[in-house]
């Protein structure tokens, strides 16, 4: 499954995250739409939870970064200033299977005003 936050049709960022169960080629999936989206980037999520585990004491650390709060906001502010640059389509090849965190990034982004959300 993707979601694609955008395509505002006015040249501003489009977001496209890869959401799917582990192994199932997300990350394949993402370095073939990079190619094919001019400008475009691939921003990891996971890289924010392994700064987190790489700077949280571990007594504070969650077992999976994803029950961090902290990944989940930071994973979602910074898409939002990516979303507020309109400079380049942003792809997210990330596995989210908690609704509710999946709620606190991207139905947070959709409530701040980063355009429809599209199921495939």
């Amino acid at each position: 499954m993707y979601i694609m936050l955008g395509d505002r049709g006015d040249g501003e960022i489009m977001i496209i995250w890869i959401n799917g169960t582990f192994g199932v080629g997300k990350t394949t999936a993402a370095k073939g739409l990079q190619n094919r989206i001019p400008e475009s980037v691939i921003f990891d999520p996971e890289s924010v939870g392994q700064l987190l585990r790489e700077q949280i004491p571990s007594t504070r650390m969650y077992g999976d970064f994803q029950d961090e709060p902290l990944w989940r906001e930071l994973t979602r502010m910074l898409l939002e200033q990516s979303d507020q640059s309109g400079e380049r389509t942003m792809i997210v090849p990330m596995t989210v299977t908690n609704p509710v965190y999946f709620d606190e990034i991207v139905g947070e982004l959709r409530r701040r005003g980063t355009s429809s959300i599209m199921f495939h």
